[in-house]
């Protein structure tokens, strides 16, 4: 999406509009005057009618705007939509039915789509958050209107045994067309370790579910394990296609083999994997692991693939994931695999530079992905000769290297970071043409620079544990970076992002885990280096912005990813209540952590959304990690579409006024719903939990200063904000010994995301906010 996408709404009757956006600003003049005159604006029924006339105004201006984009159900391919849908309802662990009921709200139009489409309900979810009660009736609507699609199975594991029992009824009727199951670890925290949920185990499961004729896919993920002796089930399921997650013996495929397997996890000796590998010849994914077998054993093998090399014949893999410890093996299945396009490794450097003219070889190879391991030889001075690699395909390359090993002399230490340094000097020639690249580099050679001055790159990660700073200053252009992320000290961060210009970057994402505790840094973003910037996630509660240094004027949107509350996002609050025309073409910010000061919150958009200023966009969204009560939704979406709201005081809003509830033991709930003032019953526990952190302060100077002025209640409610910051700490400290469980199974681990803008041109459009629904809070809503 262009930068000024969001800017394309046009009236549909432009007179009509200019006529009624003269009427707001006049509307907002008068109210202006009246709020300066009024003794208690709270109690002045004139300030109120003024309100209510300036909020019909906007609705009348909503109801003419005529959003940039066609309604892609009318404009797309139903075929492309549906992909579409799918891609933004489906998610890691099931279908988010919040999701699905936010695109019920659209418009009837959209309503009537979902329902009708049966892959939009495919997904069917067996979590054992849920009462039974309500887990049945969720799986009863997927099967329903599913209708005959091919379903896939997500199992909370272990599934509890009085669960199963009433689940299995259900889906008896349907194992034919169960496509794919995923075997997970339970999704709540509050479940991990609940003495009821032990259950049945997986090859029990399915063995209650045969037949699965139509199985494909069986994944086991996570923690999860397919117990000793379970793989046997699978020989009543000879046609499966992939087996992801676990590892499976190479006995169980000698004896059972599988002809349409595509993709499996395997461990054993390298000539066992040779000899399976004929039988195998759909297999398009390997990934090899270390098995238990000793050195004598892995000697053995090596001898065997090096005499039997001459009778092995070209294999159609096309990835390959080599998670071992040791190499032996690898360089034979290089050998008889050029088709390869995916290339996992797992080495130390010693044997990858053996292994460097294969790799260049291999003339399809576009995505590479390297764990440096240590080896005794890696600290020694080599005895081959290096190659470098040309591998011209290339396109994604990723590297993780070790971090320091503790029983390294310092002399040793030194003689890896140069064979460090030799392996990066071999990649030099093929990373000029790559367009991805990520480095985690926890040890050893690092120097930012060196990865930045790859001229090819479109999105570049780095994670540096140690930066190595230098007296020369180095300026890089990367005229063709999109996206950068970068998690290094918090020295390395202002070094990098100093010396380099983007002009097309569109994302920087900066996180920092190492600080000086108790400190607040500064760093420095010049606008200048990035003047395409959109989105940018700021890295920690400890980090300042000096916005009104570099105030980015193309920024659209700002995501904080501190876990408490307090600290760079209420920084960032305080500076729009003060300063509202900065960032004029802002419209979304993301609290990814921890909940936002809610008073700051609630200031913030009554000075940003209701300006004289058509220049400055307003926020039209807000993402957040809890999903709030109705109230305070309403009062939400009403200041996002630029309106006047009814909504509480300042206190009950503030940290003080939900501290009290959510240290107050009479009243039951989890963190995120006191938060939220969204009530539960999940009961408290006796366990420590911070609820804030501690106070950094703020810079107060510009609230006399500020732009348009505020009036003196505000100033003094925001230069309170030490003291209440004070109480909460207070009552932190004297409720130290107990602490309330953070979510419970209403929040379905999905962030709330609020958005009121639209972009649809159609003019039967609904007029509504864009909000994700719980299953049983929202039910009113839904109606």
């Amino acid at each position: 999406m262009s930068s000024d996408i969001a800017l394309k709404f046009t009236p549909r009757d432009p007179q009509a509009y200019n006529n009624l956006e003269q009427q707001r600003l006049d509307l907002l003049k008068a109210l202006r005057l009246r709020q300066r005159q009024s003794d208690l604006p709270a109690h002045d029924e004139g300030l109120r009618t003024l309100k209510l006339q300036y909020n019909d105004v906007v609705e009348s201006q909503r109801g003419l705007l005529r959003g940039p984009l066609s309604d892609p159900l009318l404009r797309l391919p139903v075929e492309i939509w549906v992909q579409l849908a799918s891609e933004i309802i489906e998610c890691e662990w099931g279908t988010s039915y919040r999701t699905i009921a936010s695109l019920l709200l659209v418009s009837q139009r959209w309503k009537d789509a979902v329902l009708s489409i049966p892959r939009l309900w495919s997904q069917i979810s067996i979590d054992t958050t849920f009462m039974v009660e309500e887990l049945l009736a969720r799986i009863h609507v997927a099967l329903y209107l599913s209708k005959g699609w091919p379903l896939t199975v997500y199992f909370d594991h272990p599934t509890p045994t009085q669960i199963w029992t009433h689940v299995q009824p259900l889906l008896i009727s349907h194992t034919k067309r169960i496509r794919r199951i995923v075997f997970r670890y339970p999704l709540a925290a509050t479940t991990h370790r609940r003495p009821d949920l032990m259950g049945l185990k997986i090859d029990k499961i399915l063995s209650q579910l045969l037949p699965l004729s139509g199985l494909k896919e069986l994944e086991v993920s996570c923690c999860c394990r397919m117990a000793r002796g379970g793989w046997t089930i699978l020989s009543e399921i000879p046609g499966i296609h992939s087996i992801k997650g676990d590892i499976i013996p190479l006995t169980m495929i000698q004896s059972s083999p599988f002809l349409s397997l595509q993709e499996m996890i395997t461990d054993g000796t390298p000539s066992g994997l040779l000899e399976i590998l004929p039988i195998l010849p759909a297999l398009r994914s390997l990934s090899f692991m270390d098995s238990r077998t000793d050195g004598v054993e892995e000697q053995s093998a090596w001898r065997f693939v090096n005499e039997s090399s001459s009778h092995h014949h070209q294999i159609s893999l096309e990835t390959v994931s080599w998670q071992r410890k040791s190499s032996l093996g690898l360089i034979h299945l290089l050998q008889i695999s050029l088709s390869l396009t995916h290339l996992s490794l797992r080495c130390d450097i010693h044997s990858f530079f053996q292994l460097a003219p294969l790799v260049s070889n291999l003339h399809l190879l576009h995505h590479i992905w390297i764990s440096l391991q240590y080896s005794d030889d890696d600290i020694e001075p080599f005895k081959t000769t290096r190659t470098s690699i040309r591998c011209n395909s290339l396109r994604e390359f990723h590297l993780i290297t070790p971090k320091r090993n503790s029983r390294f002399t310092e002399r040793q230490w030194e003689n890896y970071e140069l064979r460090l340094k030799e392996f990066m000097e071999l990649w030099i020639p093929t990373l000029d043409g790559v367009e991805h690249l990520n480095i985690v580099a926890r040890s050893g050679y690092t120097s930012p620079l060196f990865y930045l001055s790859r001229s090819a790159l479109r999105t570049l990660s780095l994670t540096l544990s140690e930066f190595r700073s230098t007296s020369e200053r180095v300026d890089t252009r990367l005229n063709h970076l999109e996206e950068l992320s970068l998690s290094l000290p918090l020295d390395g961060l202002h070094a990098v992002v100093s010396s380099i210009h983007c002009n097309q970057l569109l994302s920087l994402d900066l996180t920092s885990e190492t600080y000086a505790k108790g400190s607040i840094v500064a760093i420095s973003i010049d606008e200048q280096r990035f003047p395409q910037l959109q989105y940018l996630q700021w890295p920690d509660k400890y980090v300042r912005w000096d916005i009104a240094v570099y105030p980015f004027l193309g920024l659209q949107q700002v995501c904080f990813t501190e876990d408490l509350i307090g600290g760079a996002s209420s920084d960032f609050l305080v500076h729009l209540i003060s300063r509202p025309k900065e960032l004029p073409k802002l419209r979304q910010i993301t609290f990814a952590g921890g909940l936002p000061e809610l008073d700051l919150l609630f200031l913030m958009l009554e000075r940003r959304n209701i300006l004289d200023d058509t220049i400055v966009s307003r926020i039209e969204a807000v993402e957040l990690p809890v999903v709030v009560g109705v109230p305070l939704r309403q009062v939400l979406c009403t200041l996002l579409q630029g309106k006047f709201a009814q909504r509480p005081p300042n206190y009950n809003l503030s940290m003080a006024g939900l501290a009290e509830i959510c240290f107050d033991r009479s009243i039951p709930g989890c963190l995120w719903c006191c938060l939220s003032m969204r009530p539960c019953s999940l009961k408290i526990r006796l366990v420590n939990r911070k609820f804030l952190d501690a106070w950094h302060g703020d810079d107060q100077s510009m609230l006399g200063n500020a732009d348009p002025l505020l009036d003196e209640s505000t100033i003094s409610w925001l230069q309170q904000r030490h003291e209440r910051h004070q109480f909460c700490q207070q009552l932190q400290r004297s409720n130290s010994h107990w602490a309330r469980i953070k979510a419970c199974s209403s929040h379905e681990l999905d962030s709330s995301y609020i958005y009121t803008a639209f972009l649809m041109d159609d003019p039967s459009r609904s007029e509504m906010a864009i909000l994700p629904l719980s299953s049983k809070i929202d039910q009113d809503t839904l109606g």
